[in-house]
């Protein structure tokens, strides 16, 4: 650590997995960017220190894959999440402020929302026209989540303590906040619940072990969860989004294809080729390939859809702005208020949909990994396989 506060450190530059450059550096713990055809390291990517930082090695006819910073291990994992929240930041230009960067247009149209096929609350088909609107192409990721928590200090639901009277067994005291995780029964069962994991706030083990801080540095493109639908309206007025309503969310995930059972087709696995992030083995106590399935992955890892969103259907469940019905027949319909018209008044026992299934949704159980599927979630309940993505109108 140096006299004015930066820290110490060393920059490697790999191209193709392969080392062709190391220099020092130093900087200040969180402030990080990529500009031009060099690594520029200063107080901020629009600071005229950037400006005046040349690289001290050049690189020409190559992009830059990944940069690896290293500090000293007592502060190395604040950097490196840093560095990959500003990384996120300068290429997405969110907020303040919008852009349509990482976002797709989607064309209006006709729907042919829901099922006849699966599920009571999918039915009965019904057309419905949708405007054009712009759509998020993947879900909003840590690094993306991270950057909106250090820019407005944000506290989500699932960092709040909640009310002890809700966890038998929990001593008055020692409640932190709640978090519910999933994970696979060591055996096999009836397929009828997955086991909770509570931890227990910041203080806790599960908040501050080793693995669980190499796992988050790891996480940094994968799906952030944990978020109510509160966390994510807050977040999409702060990148001057919004959240899509059901319908203009089933109507982009079907990318074109109407009436389809999955954003590409009617076939589960074409040629055999996983498709999504949804359960594969036997549910819930046996997943095939562990370090893959069973878990979220990255954004992108899958096929995108016709129009070029991905991660649509699995890896984790959407929220929308709208409540939850329990059919699309009109006498079950309640009032929406349409987007345009301010926000609705969402309570501690308000129900709105979300949609897209999860990394837990499995053939044999849960067969939501579908554009049409739909499930009700309570507003302020958050789970480690719901997450968001945001639109914009026209």
């Amino acid at each position: 650590m140096g006299e004015h506060g930066e820290s110490h450190g060393t920059a490697t530059l790999y191209i193709d997995d392969e080392i062709v450059a190391k220099d020092t550096i130093r900087t200040q713990t969180g402030h990080f960017s990529l500009c031009g055809e060099g690594m520029c390291i200063g107080y901020d990517s629009g600071d005229a220190i950037s400006e005046e930082y040349t690289p001290r090695f050049p690189l020409t006819g190559a992009t830059i894959g990944k940069v690896q910073v290293h500090v000293g291990d007592d502060i190395y994992f604040d950097v490196e999440r840093e560095l990959a929240a500003a990384m996120a930041r300068d290429e997405l230009m969110l907020g303040p402020g919008f852009s349509h960067k990482h976002m797709v247009h989607i064309e209006g149209g006709v729907l042919q929302q829901g099922s006849e096929d699966f599920y009571p609350e999918e039915r009965p088909v019904r057309r419905v026209a949708v405007e054009g609107f712009w759509m998020d192409r993947h879900p909003v990721t840590n690094a993306e989540f991270r950057r909106f928590v250090v820019d407005t200090g944000h506290v989500t639901v699932a960092e709040l303590a909640p009310d002890p009277a809700g966890l038998p067994g929990r001593r008055a005291g020692r409640a932190g906040s709640g978090l519910v995780g999933l994970h696979a029964d060591p055996g096999p069962r009836a397929a009828g619940r997955l086991d909770a994991l509570v931890a227990l706030g910041p203080g806790s083990v599960v908040a501050t072990s080793r693995r669980a801080r190499e796992h988050a540095q790891r996480a940094e493109r994968h799906p952030v969860v944990h978020i109510a639908h509160e966390d994510a309206t807050a977040y999409a007025a702060w990148a001057d989004k919004r959240l899509a309503s059901e319908e203009e969310w089933e109507h982009a995930a079907r990318g074109g294809l109407v009436g389809a059972t999955y954003p590409w087709g009617d076939e589960y696995m074409p040629r055999s080729r996983v498709m999504a992030n949804n359960w594969h083995g036997d549910f819930p106590w046996r997943v095939e390939r562990p370090g893959r399935y069973g878990r979220t992955t990255p954004v992108g890892t899958f096929p995108p859809n016709g129009y070029g969103l991905v991660d649509v259907v699995g890896n984790v469940w959407e929220w929308t702005s709208s409540r939850w019905t329990v059919s699309h027949a009109p006498e079950d319909a309640v009032e929406h208020v349409h987007h345009c018209c301010g926000p609705q008044v969402v309570g501690e026992q308000t129900r709105m949909v979300m949609k897209g299934g999860s990394y837990v949704c499995a053939p044999s159980y849960c067969h939501r990994y579908r554009p049409a599927a739909r499930q009700g979630q309570a507003a302020r309940s958050t789970t480690s396989h719901l997450g968001f993505r945001c639109a914009h109108s026209l």
